[in-house]
C-alpha cells in the first residue's frame, strides 16, 4: 500500500451493545465512545442468522452470508458419522480480508482471531483466539512469532478458560482473570500498532461477552469493561493524531448484541 493510502485499524469488541454503549456515552460514563459518535458515523446493525459467534465474526472476515461461509456454530459434524468436532479455519469457504489483502501483497497484523486456529499463512501475522486449542499450541503465524509473545507478554491467552469459570463461586477471581487477560491482549495490539509495519491491523476481544454472559445482572462490572475500551481507544486516537490522523480509518465492530436470558 502506497505511502499516501489510509492505514486501516479495525477493533472487534464481541457482544458490544449499544443498549448500554449509548446511554453511558450520552451521560459521560464513555466519553471516548461518545466523541467517536460525534465526529463519526455509528449505527445498530442486524447480526447473521444464526446470531452466534461463529457464524457472525466469520461474516465480517469473509463479507458473506453463513450460507456463503458455511460456519453456523461452534461444531460440526464429522464426515459419515453422528457425531461432532470444533470447526476450525479449514471450514471457511470463503477468504478473509486478510488472505484478499495477502494477494494484493498488503501486509496485515490480524490479533486474538475467533476460529482462525490453525493460523494460515498470510502477508503479516495472524493470531488466532477462541477455537485455538491453548497458547502452548501453534497459534501464530509466522510461527517465530510464537515465543516472542509467550516471553514479553506472559499473561497473554488465546481466550479465558470459561469452562474453568463457569465452575467456579470465586466473582472475583473471575473478574481478574479476564481483565488480566484483556489489559495483555491490549498492550500486545499496541506494541504491533506501534512496532511492526502494516496496512490493516484487526484485533478482537472477547471481553465483554464473556462479563455479560455471567454479570448482566450487575452493571457496575460491565462498565468497568466498558471503560477499559474507552481508555484504549482514546489512546489509538492519540496516537492517530500522533502519527497525523488523516492516514487512518478506524471501525468498531460487533458479532451481535446483548440482552438477559429469559428462557433457554
Amino acid at each position: 500500500m502506497s505511502e499516501d493510502k489510509p492505514r486501516v485499524v479495525l477493533i472487534g469488541l464481541d457482544g458490544a451493545t449499544w443498549d448500554l454503549i449509548k446511554p453511558w456515552a450520552e451521560n459521560g460514563k464513555l466519553p471516548t465512545f461518545k466523541q467517536m459518535m460525534n465526529e463519526g458515523c455509528w449505527g445498530v446493525l442486524e447480526s447473521t442468522i444464526p446470531p452466534l459467534s461463529p457464524s457472525a465474526w466469520v461474516s465480517i472476515y469473509t463479507g458473506c452470508k453463513p450460507v456463503k461461509h458455511g460456519i453456523f456454530g461452534f461444531v460440526k459434524r464429522k464426515e459419515n458419522s453422528y457425531f461432532y468436532r470444533p470447526i476450525s479455519s479449514m471450514d471457511i469457504k470463503k477468504p478473509t480480508v486478510w488472505e484478499i489483502l495477502s494477494k494484493c501483497n498488503i501486509r496485515s497484523i490480524v490479533i486474538n482471531a475467533l476460529f482462525a486456529y490453525p493460523p494460515k499463512k498470510i502477508n503479516g501475522v495472524l493470531i488466532t483466539g477462541l477455537g485455538t486449542p491453548s497458547k502452548y499450541s501453534n497459534f501464530v503465524y509466522p510461527p517465530s512469532y510464537k515465543e516472542f509473545i509467550l516471553s514479553n507478554f506472559p499473561k497473554y491467552d488465546v481466550d479465558f478458560n470459561e469452562d474453568l469459570l463457569i465452575n467456579s463461586n470465586n466473582v472475583k477471581e473471575t473478574i481478574r482473570r479476564v481483565e488480566e487477560i484483556t489489559l495483555e491482549q491490549i498492550r500486545l495490539t499496541k506494541y504491533f500498532f506501534e512496532n511492526e509495519k502494516w496496512s490493516f491491523m484487526f484485533s478482537i476481544f472477547r471481553a465483554l461477552d464473556v462479563i455479560q454472559h455471567f454479570f448482566w445482572n450487575d452493571k457496575d462490572i460491565i462498565l468497568k469493561f466498558y471503560r477499559i475500551f474507552d481508555e484504549f481507544l482514546t489512546e489509538l486516537i492519540q496516537k492517530f493524531n500522533e502519527n497525523d490522523c488523516n492516514k487512518y480509518v478506524l471501525f468498531i465492530v460487533s458479532d451481535h448484541g446483548f440482552g438477559p436470558v429469559k428462557k433457554y
